[in-house]
């Protein structure tokens, strides 16, 4: 973490104070209360009900956090360097004019209750203070499965020589891809049936070519050694890491059983392929809290960044140690950055973070635009904010740049020309129209969702992603026993007006109860269509009307509640400002990074490490990255 200052907690329930660890596998940051990491981590249950002791019997003297409400009364937590002292301090002493009333389990429950840093239950939320190292015990993220697209272009690197149409090979969902937090990363996946015969079929194509051209592959007459070489090669890139000399063994030996030289490249391919060392991300299991090894680090860092498998430079920096230590560590993160695979990972997040929809080959105005062309104006867009402006492209920027990069097809799209000096990946530098454009959300990308009834967009889609995906909200589910009303044409009404009409025009319906969160935010958009133009007037003539509010949410308040907005300018303008937007655009990154969902309490410390680093460095776009790679959930694993 580059940087690191105390700030208000934003949307959270902990107020994380501590600093990431640092230096060996097993170290710690120690807290104001001198709490010893070795410590188990903290019984919430007892906490709460040490809780209710305390305010009843010992805040009238100690006050509420121990800070002292009469002479004597303060509590220095810095001499209680683990639970026992403590324990045996409140049975022998407290209270001071009739000691041992409080024995057993009275004294742990309280003991817990001040070891956690006096939490507040009275929201009826279970929480505690980071400033407690055992706070840290984030959970794990579960072994995972590559994904398809992963693992697709892993076999394709590696076996490049081949030319393997990897695109056949590997279909969609090859490896029966799985959402979680937000995004695909097969976390938790274990290989079934389905899987296992998919990969046999694929794994006895690939080994059949390599064995009819192995002499693209290895430079080396054929032979045991030959072999041997074979295999330490193209293991360590399949492994991403350097194996030992006992895997290779385990290799060779599964070779020797065929029956030519032929068959045991085939069946020494396979085996590679088929590895559980190729197909997952591994962690090995820990007893105590213990930073990552050199390789696992590597994986989780390349998968991460560029959404592939690290390159021999990364696992022999693993293999030196050089991940060990936050310097270290960013100094690879920066050359990995500079990299043009680091396209992959922001590409990866974007596409995601926007539901983007792939459209079919658009028509406007004569040219023909494809969705390759309209991804890569977003790539080039998010690519100069957060990796060529020497990390000042912030989350603001993001939501409100009107500087684009275009090719000419795009810019037809945007009505604007595609004349300029500077160019940047393959497009031309201009400004887009102020009266019709902002940053993200006004991209052509973003427009591709929300595809409704007859051919025009969905409002209730288009709210509904950006709640939540955007501010991160649980809306709640659809009753199940909803009867969709018949839509027909109406000619003398706007498709938002036939909304309007259905949704929200009985007041407290069961309809407009759900519809008032998700239809009016996503009317902004409707200066858009899918084909990405900027309208003023529907094609039957009727005058656009983009105006909606943001209707509060219970119990998931946020700076926007209650707002009004002309448009989706408006409403990008109250997005940059939003400090819950910022605090959910890091927390995607933070799911995206951690392969898994961190909407849980023993996560808070990590999401909040996270959030004070982002507003530290200015909400830096290149900074959250890093702030991910260097926060303590991303570094070490815990006991399982």
């Amino acid at each position: 973490m580059r940087l690191l200052i105390g700030l208000a907690p934003v949307l959270l329930l902990i107020a994380c104070t501590g600093t990431p660890e640092e230096g060996s596998n097993n170290s710690s940051s120690s807290s104001s209360g001198g709490n010893n990491s070795t410590e188990k981590p903290i019984d919430i249950d007892k906490a709460e009900r040490g809780a209710k002791t305390w305010e009843t019997e010992c805040a009238v003297c100690h006050g509420a956090t121990g800070e002292g409400r009469v002479p004597n009364g303060k509590i220095e937590m810095s001499k209680y360097t683990s639970r026992a002292p403590l324990i045996t301090k409140i049975v022998d002493t407290m209270p001071t004019s009739n000691p041992k009333i409080c024995e057993g389990a009275c004294a742990e429950d309280v003991a817990e209750f001040m070891y956690a840093g006096y939490p507040d239950f009275s929201s009826g939320s279970k929480s505690f203070s980071c400033n407690n190292p055992d706070a840290k015990l984030h959970k794990n993220t579960p072994i995972r499965m590559l994904t398809t697209e992963q693992y697709s272009a892993l076999v394709g690197d590696v076996y490049a020589p081949l030319n393997l149409d990897v695109e056949t090979m590997f279909p969609d969902r090859f490896l029966s891809d799985n959402y979680i937090g937000g995004f695909i990363n097969n976390s938790g996946v274990t290989a079934d049936f389905d899987i296992f015969k998919n990969l046999k079929a694929t794994s006895a194509t690939i080994a059949t070519q390599a064995a009819d051209n192995f002499g693209s592959l290895m430079n080396c007459n054929l032979n045991d050694a030959c072999m041997r070489q074979y295999a330490e090669t193209y293991a360590k890139k399949l492994y991403r890491f350097n194996p030992s000399s006992a895997q290779i063994d385990r290799l060779m030996e599964a070779a020797s059983k065929g029956d030519n030289d032929r068959e045991k490249i085939e069946i020494l391919t396979g085996a590679m392929l088929q590895s559980p060392y190729t197909l997952y991300v591994y962690q090995s299991a820990v007893s105590t809290r213990t930073k990552l090894s050199g390789p696992e680090l590597a994986s989780r860092l390349s998968y991460f960044i560029w959404n592939a498998a690290p390159d021999e430079a990364l696992i022999d920096a693993a293999s030196r140690g050089s991940l060990d230590t936050i310097s270290g560590l960013e100094a690879e993160v920066d050359r990995m950055l500079a990299d043009p695979r680091s396209l992959g990972g922001l590409m990866d997040f974007y596409k995601t973070f926007i539901a983007f929809e792939a459209p079919d080959d658009i028509s406007f105005n004569g040219k023909t635009i494809t969705a390759e062309q309209i991804l890569s104006e977003l790539e080039r867009f998010v690519s100069y904010l957060t990796l060529d402006t020497d990390g000042k492209g912030s989350f603001e920027d993001l939501i409100l740049s009107r500087k684009a990069f275009v090719d000419e097809n795009i810019a037809t799209l945007y009505g604007i020309s595609a004349n300029g000096q500077n160019t940047y990946k393959g497009g031309v530098e201009v400004e887009l129209d102020a009266d019709e454009r902002a940053g993200l959300m006004t991209r052509v990308a973003y427009s591709m969702h929300g595809r409704g009834h007859g051919g025009y967009a969905s409002p209730t889609e288009r709210g509904s992603h950006f709640r939540a995906k955007m501010m991160c909200q649980s809306l709640p589910n659809p009753p199940g026993d909803v009867v969709l009303p018949e839509v027909n044409d109406y000619p003398d009404k706007t498709w938002v007006e036939v909304v309007k009409e259905i949704h929200l025009e009985d007041v407290g319906s069961p309809c407009e109860v759900c519809h008032r969160l998700m239809d009016p935010v996503g009317f902004a958009f409707e200066h858009y269509g899918y084909d990405g133009s900027y309208i003023n007037s529907y094609p039957k003539g009727q005058t656009v009307d983009a105006s909606g509010v943001f209707h509060p949410l219970l119990f998931q308040e946020t700076s926007l509640d209650n707002a009004t907005f002309a448009d989706a300018i408006e409403l990008s303008e109250l997005y940059a400002a939003s400090p819950e937007a910022k605090a959910c655009f890091a927390r995607n990154w933070l799911a995206r990074g951690l392969a898994r969902d961190v909407v849980n309490e023993e996560d808070s410390c990590a999401y909040e490490e996270l959030l004070l680093d982002f507003q530290a460095n200015d909400y830096s776009l290149r900074e959250l990255i890093i702030g991910v790679v260097t926060n303590s959930a991303f570094r070490f694993r815990n006991p399982d």
